[in-house]
């Protein structure tokens, strides 16, 4: 085994292994592996050696995994877990999925999505996948527990794991860069678990909602780390997209002859609905160039009156715009 690291014993409650001793103890693994003429070998993601363990449910189950102490940890702070993983074949071990089970203590933290291979057993050209879990530490010292399971039944898998990274530095989820209209504003977040937050300006809140242009810079930190990120905020002139008339002459004469946009730009999409006094649709459209022009559904023109209308409109940035409004129709006759 690897240094610190140390096979789970068969009497752990999740190893099934039925011979303590031999079918819970895992490989040391290499490209020539020491029984490189059944398969037990692949390059490793990182370095010269990794670990492989195999899960076989037959009369004698051999459930290899690995596990390690950690101490010095800091508790209440969120840490994160990853590793990489591959399915690993031997001559008489050739499922195509497996994965690993996780246990943090004798708790299971996760499991991990599946990897798959359609390799040959003697292929040693692995493919390593990587693979994370994010956990809040409740004690200065942890046991991790790594078990290989399989996705097909009977399970006759061997999974390999390399390069098991834990850290502590903040996470989180800024926002990308982003360009808004002026006169609008966005949200930026950069809220962490037990973490604290200084901007450039010496705002401390996590969550900012922020008007002006300007490259928002913060470092967020909890006790074992802090982080520098920043967010850079455009504005852009959005102008006036929409104005509509409030009254139109159905004649034809020529003059003001149909309902549309007297100003109209920057439309993606619209959807308009007009109504009479009793709320019955008498025009619906989705084309910002289908213009009213008095007549109804049925195909009747409209008597005169006042009629009203719903507007939803999303323009260039995707902002949504909800318009309403009333309209005279006088058609003169």
């Amino acid at each position: 085994m690897p240094d610190n690291w140390q096979s789970i014993p068969a009497a752990f409650q999740y190893c099934y292994a039925t011979i303590p001793g031999v079918s819970n103890t895992s490989d040391l693994t290499w490209e020539f592996g020491h029984n490189y003429s059944i398969g037990i070998a692949a390059i490793p993601y990182s370095g010269t050696f990794c670990v492989s363990g195999l899960k076989i449910t037959s009369s004698n189950i051999y459930h290899e995994g690995i596990q390690q102490t950690v101490y010095g940890l800091t508790p209440d702070i969120e840490y994160h877990l990853t590793f990489y993983q591959a399915v690993v074949k031997q001559e008489d071990v050739l499922d195509s999925s497996g994965h690993w089970k996780v246990y943090l203590d004798d708790q299971l933290l996760g499991e991990t999505e599946s990897s798959y291979s359609d390799l040959a057993y003697n292929n040693v050209n692995v493919n390593w996948e990587k693979r994370s879990f994010s956990f809040v530490a409740l004690l200065d010292s942890h046991n991790f527990k790594f078990l290989p399971s399989g996705e097909e039944f009977p399970h006759f898998v061997r999974m390999g794991i390399d390069l098991i990274n834990l850290t502590c530095e903040p996470k989180y989820e800024l926002r990308n860069d982003t360009t808004i209209c002026d006169g609008h504003s966005v949200m930026i977040d950069a809220s962490s678990h037990n973490a604290s937050y200084l901007w450039m300006d010496g705002d401390t809140n996590a969550i900012r909602n922020v008007s002006a242009a300007g490259n928002y810079i913060v470092e967020v930190s909890n006790p074992c780390h802090t982080v520098k990120d920043s967010v850079e905020i455009k504005l852009k002139d959005c102008p006036v997209f929409l104005e509509m008339p409030n009254i139109f002459t159905p004649n034809g004469d020529g003059v003001n002859d149909v309902f549309s946009p007297v100003i109209i730009s920057e439309i993606s999409s619209w959807h308009l609905i007009i109504v009479d006094r009793w709320g019955k649709v008498v025009f619906e459209s989705s084309d910002p160039e289908n213009y009213w022009d008095g007549i109804n559904v049925k195909g009747e023109m409209s008597s005169d009156g006042v009629y009203f209308w719903v507007m939803t409109a999303t323009d260039s940035f995707d902002e949504e715009y909800n318009q309403s409004g009333k309209i005279y129709l006088l058609s003169g006759q």
